[in-house]
């Protein structure tokens, strides 16, 4: 059920979407030293740029290709502090997404993390 998030918009968990297309094309995340595939920085970021222009056709809102590297990052990346609400949501279904899809395995996940909320 959608809360009004666009990346929950349409009943679709758009971040599931999004980390099954790129695992599919690029592997698991979890041997990455950059937010993008080695050697593939430049093909990575124009598949996540053609995902915002389709995801943005699809719901009818402006989904930039920077807010989605932001997904991405949430879901690879690892955070030691959280204090923001809405940044927690973001940052705990975007690993979520990415776990079930394969995209990250449980070695990206946190040992220790303070939120702050």
């Amino acid at each position: 059920m959608s809360n009004g998030n666009k990346w929950d918009a349409n009943g679709t968990d758009w971040r599931y979407t999004l980390f099954s297309c790129c695992h599919e094309k690029y592997g698991c995340a979890d041997e990455w030293t950059s937010p993008y595939p080695p050697d593939r920085k430049e093909e990575f970021y124009a598949d996540l740029a053609s995902f915002a222009n389709s995801m943005s056709t699809i719901i009818d809102k402006e989904i930039t290709e920077g807010a989605v590297k932001n997904q991405v990052n949430w879901a690879i990346g690892s955070q030691s502090q959280i204090i923001h609400k809405n940044h927690l949501r973001n940052y705990i279904l975007c690993k979520a997404a990415a776990l079930k899809t394969g995209f990250i395995t449980s070695n990206k996940l946190p040992a220790n993390s303070v939120f702050e909320i």
